[in-house]
């Protein structure tokens, strides 16, 4: 059975969502993590992630803090490129006031944009097994490979 990769982008740091995340996908579901130690990010890590973001099926963002600009900046490039496969997961329980109004503006962008966008490691657990079904199925081709 096909393997769909998922790239799991967004707030690194000290964060620690992937590790709730990843038992959470499904049997036929590998994933990316850039997510390096502390002082040990390095241009071939920045060149791997790059080539990452490209190759892999799905696209995941989740951001636990709203200065995660770069992260952000991705994800709505990446709704914008590949809108059908890109989830972005906003997990707002430690952000202010101002920072949810900002992250509720960005979450608009990202919708109008096509990609999907949800408040729960779970939702997005779910959210990324349905694409990855229609993707094994051939249900979730691009028009451009379709000949």
């Amino acid at each position: 059975m096909e393997k769909i990769t998922v790239f799991l982008g967004g707030t690194c740091q000290d964060s620690t969502w992937r590790s709730v995340l990843i038992p959470l996908l499904g049997k036929n579901i590998e994933y990316y993590n850039p997510q390096k130690a502390l002082g040990h990010w390095s241009e071939e890590d920045k060149q791997e992630e790059i080539q990452q973001r490209k190759d892999c099926d799905i696209l995941l963002y989740t951001i636990t803090k709203a200065n995660s600009i770069l992260s952000i900046a991705e994800a709505i490039d990446d709704s914008h490129n590949r809108p059908e496969r890109t989830v972005v997961c906003f997990i707002m329980d430690d952000m202010s006031s101002n920072e949810v109004v900002q992250i509720t503006a960005i979450s608009e962008m990202l919708l109008e944009n096509g990609a999907e966008v949800v408040n729960t490691l779970q939702t997005a657990a779910d959210i990324i097994d349905d694409i990855a079904d229609d993707l094994i199925s051939g249900e979730g081709e691009d028009e451009d490979d379709e000949i």
